[in-house]
């Protein structure tokens, strides 16, 4: 059965807010409080969501005029929902390293391509610090040199 993608895309954007504002110093309790395991399954559940949404827009980018737009969006949301998901990842899957992450790794794509290459450094910078898996350092010292060939 093929997947009509206009459907998925209709019903994502329905489902999905156009931002989630990151979690501020104060909710910074909330972060670290103990999830139940129904906590941790719907946060990753989320994050996956995004995940499709992300691929599912992106892959669009080019037919649709409001796709990369509501791309950025989606990994901008799951970029917010990340210090979650990670506790949640580590609640579910003790010992293992955090997995790699399609918000931060698009988003810094994107952001290259628009030429907002500091923009890009920090975002990578960012997911490097919090320990998602990736090829982090070789964006970084690539980044690096793009904004010193800049200048």
């Amino acid at each position: 059965m093929a997947t009509n993608y206009g459907v998925l895309l209709e019903f994502l954007s329905k489902q999905i807010p156009t931002s989630v504002s990151r979690p501020s110093n104060s909710h910074k309790n909330d972060i670290t409080a103990k999830l139940s395991k129904q906590e941790a399954d719907n946060i990753i559940d989320k994050h996956f969501l995004y995940y499709e949404t992300i691929k599912t827009y992106y892959r669009e980018r080019n037919s649709n005029p409001n796709a990369l737009k509501k791309a950025i969006a989606a990994c901008r949301n799951q970029i917010a929902l990340a210090p979650l998901t990670a506790k949640a990842f580590r609640k579910k899957w003790r010992g293992e390293p955090l997995p790699s992450h399609t918000g931060y790794k698009q988003l810094a794509i994107i952001l290259e391509k628009q030429k907002k290459f500091q923009e890009a450094l920090a975002l990578c910078k960012e997911a490097l610090k919090a320990q998602w898996d990736g090829d982090w350092e070789n964006r970084i010292k690539h980044l690096d040199k793009k904004i010193q060939n800049k200048h």
